[in-house]
């Protein structure tokens, strides 16, 4: 009950390991944090590969490998800027 349930069937599995410890998994679990804002997480996580594929342009001795990654950091530069108006919260 401590874990939120009301009664033993609300509990899908319940285990104590050997140090005495209950761990409880409920049917319905409640939720005790907020969720996490993933639009805004999604939006900085492409931001940063973005940087790192520019990164990775800069740093390369090969002409190949600089034209396809500054390609890659153009391209998805683009991407980021047309669904940017969606990934806010």
């Amino acid at each position: 009950m401590k874990q939120g349930a009301s009664d033993f069937r609300d509990v899908f599995i319940a285990q104590v390991d050997s140090n005495g410890n209950v761990y409880v998994d409920l049917y319905k679990d409640v939720q005790k944090e907020p969720p996490i804002k993933e639009k805004p997480l999604l939006a900085a996580s492409l931001q940063k590969i973005q940087a790192d594929l520019e990164m990775f342009a800069l740093q390369t001795e090969n002409r190949q490998a600089k034209e396809t990654y500054g390609e890659a950091a153009t391209h998805l530069k683009s991407l980021i800027a047309q669904i940017s108006p969606f990934l806010k919260e």
